[in-house]
């Protein structure tokens, strides 16, 4: 290879690097590296639940409800765990808290969690949120990453929720 075309190549790397670096998806999941994408939808049901109503008319909720459930993937099924903060007035607002998933492969990553819930003319209450990665064990122990979720609920607070997950990680130990 000759010296201008050496100088081309290299020159083109590092374009190519810098701006996968700066890309907004890059800095979204933790840097550079493959991100690898799993999207599951698990029927969440309460476990405990600890609510507490304060105003006038009772109108402001808040507490926290430990939701579990079991979404079945390609690789394998996935057990969720979400542990959610509330502070509603009239039944939405801000929610908060922790998400858990331990995989087939018993590696677990967990989230921090950070959500709107909203009610709609229905009734119904909607949630969206998004994720960022705490930590992990096993194959996941070096994960970086986040993700987002959406989902609804037709009844009651601490009635099953249902939430499709979008989880991007990257620097995972997956051969």
């Amino acid at each position: 290879m000759t010296p201008r075309k050496l100088a081309l190549v290299l020159f083109a790397a590092v374009v190519g690097l810098t701006a996968l670096i700066a890309s907004p998806a890059a800095a979204e999941y933790g840097g550079t590296g493959k991100v690898r994408t799993t999207r599951f939808t698990v029927t969440l049901t309460s476990q405990q639940t600890v609510l507490h109503q304060a105003g006038t008319d009772g109108e402001v909720t808040y507490g926290w409800n430990q939701l579990t459930g079991t979404a079945t993937s390609d690789s394998g099924d996935i057990h969720v765990e979400m542990l959610g903060n509330v502070q509603y007035v009239d039944g939405q607002g801000p929610i908060f808290g922790s998400v858990t998933l331990t995989f087939a492969s018993q590696s677990v990553v967990g989230f921090r969690m950070k959500g709107d819930a909203a009610k709609d003319s229905s009734g119904t209450t909607n949630f969206t949120g998004t994720l960022k990665v705490l930590g992990g064990t096993a194959a996941l122990s070096q994960a970086k990453g986040g993700g987002r979720f959406t989902g609804s609920r037709s009844a009651a607070l601490g009635s099953p929720v249902v939430l499709e997950f979008t989880i991007k990680l990257r620097g995972l130990d997956i051969s």
